[in-house]
């Protein structure tokens, strides 16, 4: 996505502005506490059509076409979709964000019956230009159907397009730190050699590249943590 497709209100909405955001959150704590505490089994990646807990088929292509417009494949690195966020947002639907699950069966179906009205197709079947600019009329919340409102939806699937990219690995997001690695951040490592602390660098030499979990200092059994 361009610099014109917009943000939370009519601002642009590029992968600057995400890696800039995640930057300052901090990537190890971009998902929320909620989501941490969630209980989770290690998992093979699949295709999401071989995976789904939430989404169907259907769901999982608007998703697909929706995270791919706000993180597009370019130059920099790799897109939303490469990146397993449909995967987070599905698992987590059916977990620690159960509660928004409804959000989305109710979003989904407005934003492809407003691409129906507006373009004669759902909108993973709409041009990019298309997309960005159904996206961008959804961000100015002008778009009518969604309950409560087209801007609160759009916030809801941006914020957890930021969660699913740039969170920790384990939650089916971030897919092989690949967002991780476009941002220079190393991951979770009990491995700090002096050259992963100097400013200004996006080089490091550590080789671990891991999820929290995968330390056996951070295994996790039995019940969730609080």
């Amino acid at each position: 996505m361009s610099e014109s497709i917009p943000g939370g209100k009519a601002s642009a909405l590029s992968r600057r502005e995400l890696l800039k955001r995640a930057s300052v959150a901090g990537a190890a704590v971009v998902v929320p506490g909620a989501v941490l505490a969630q209980e989770a089994e290690a998992k093979q990646v699949v295709i999401h059509r071989d995976a789904l807990q939430t989404f169907s088929p259907a769901e999982a292509d608007t998703v697909d076409a929706f995270v791919a417009r706000l993180v597009p494949s370019d130059a920099l690195g790799p897109s939303a979709v490469e990146a397993g966020v449909t995967q987070y947002i599905d698992q987590s639907l059916a977990g620690a964000l159960q509660s928004n699950a409804p959000d989305y069966a109710n979003g989904l179906a407005a934003l492809n019956a407003a691409a129906t009205k507006t373009y004669g197709a759902p909108f993973a079947g709409l041009q990019d230009a298309q997309k960005d600019a159904l996206l961008t009329q959804m961000a100015a919340n002008t778009v009518a159907g969604f309950s409560p409102d087209s801007r609160t939806f759009f916030n809801l699937v941006r914020e957890h397009t930021l969660q699913g990219m740039f969170g920790d690995p384990h939650w089916g997001g971030n897919r092989n730190s690949i967002a991780w690695k476009l941002m220079g951040f190393p991951g979770i490592s009990l491995d700090i050699k002096a050259a992963d602390q100097q400013t200004n660098t996006t080089t490091y030499v550590s080789e671990y590249k891991r999820s929290a979990y995968d330390w056996d200092e951070f295994k996790r059994t039995g019940k969730a943590m609080s």
